[in-house]
């Protein structure tokens, strides 16, 4: 059954690809099982470094299942594993130096360093509509936290700013020639799992309902999320894979509305606002510019 499952998406990959929005499609589709994880982590009272071990554990056979198991080695493969270990264990260290809304933050910095590894190797300045969108929705994700900004530890700060920058390495890498995200991510899974070995003495408290949880984040918020990353990177440029993995800044408090009935400050609303103006700006924008380099 899900070997049948994935093939359609494979089938579904290859039809998209002649559509303009088929990348960025994937891409938000797995921003959007990113984003369950601000709900559903509430349910848990174990080490967040365990929850995020088990689920990239049950990601991998998720992820394995999708590569019809098979696993292929390369130093730019290795290289795509290693950002994302580093992504999520970086992350959850500034989780416990700094605070939440520092770490969110500084995190997603990321598209600004897709855009200065983007120009690098391609040699050539940002745009200014790219150098733009980075400043609206970067501004945006601020508003949307800023009420926790602040404080934290020199530490922390500096952690969480390493994530985001590993984070945009898993959107370049991934899409450098001899490049295959789901390789790389099934063994940057591998490794995370390792983390938890510490942990397991936790295991044995853990209720019915939390083994439930962490099975949902497993197979839907890491498993399938990271199964339509993998599509949608080889589709859409890394810049715009990351200014659309900022929504997931927008959909957390949108999850937490409609589970828990927390409505999300003023605030927050117009910096989601900004958030996805940017997206939808650039969007448009790599349209227009598509369209004016197919009619020379």
């Amino acid at each position: 059954m899900i070997a049948f499952v994935f093939d359609q998406i494979r089938a579904g990959r290859i039809n998209m690809k002649k559509r303009a929005l088929g990348g960025e499609l994937f891409v938000l589709l797995a921003t959007l099982c990113w984003s369950m994880s601000g709900f559903l982590t509430k349910s848990l009272s174990i080490s967040p470094i365990l929850s995020n071990a088990l689920r990239s554990l049950i990601a991998v056979f998720i992820l394995l299942a999708y590569n019809r198991w098979r696993l292929r080695f390369s130093k730019i493969i290795w290289l795509g594993a290693f950002c994302g270990l580093f992504t999520t264990t970086l992350y959850f260290i500034a989780l416990s130096l700094t605070t939440p809304a520092n770490a969110v933050v500084i995190q997603y910095t990321a598209p600004i360093f897709v855009l200065i590894f983007t120009c690098v190797r391609e040699r050539r300045a940002p745009t200014k509509m790219h150098l733009a969108v980075v400043a609206a929705a970067f501004a945006g994700v601020a508003i949307v936290f800023s009420e926790g900004l602040g404080g934290g530890s020199l530490i922390g700060n500096l952690a969480a700013l390493a994530s985001g920058i590993s984070f945009a390495g898993m959107f370049f890498v991934n899409r450098l020639p001899g490049a295959a995200p789901a390789d790389s991510l099934i063994l940057g899974f591998m490794l995370c799992a390792l983390t938890g070995v510490f942990y397991l003495g936790e295991l044995p408290g853990m209720s019915t309902l939390e083994w439930g949880v962490v099975l949902l984040l497993g197979v839907v918020q890491h498993g399938l999320a990271y199964v339509f990353f993998s599509i949608g990177i080889q589709i859409c440029p890394s810049f715009n894979s990351s200014l659309i993995g900022m929504l997931e800044t927008v959909l957390v408090p949108l999850w937490v509305f409609l589970v828990f009935g927390e409505a999300p400050s003023l605030t927050a609303i117009l910096g989601s606002v900004l958030i996805i103006a940017a997206v939808l700006a650039n969007t448009l924008y790599e349209r227009k510019r598509a369209a004016a380099v197919n009619q020379i």
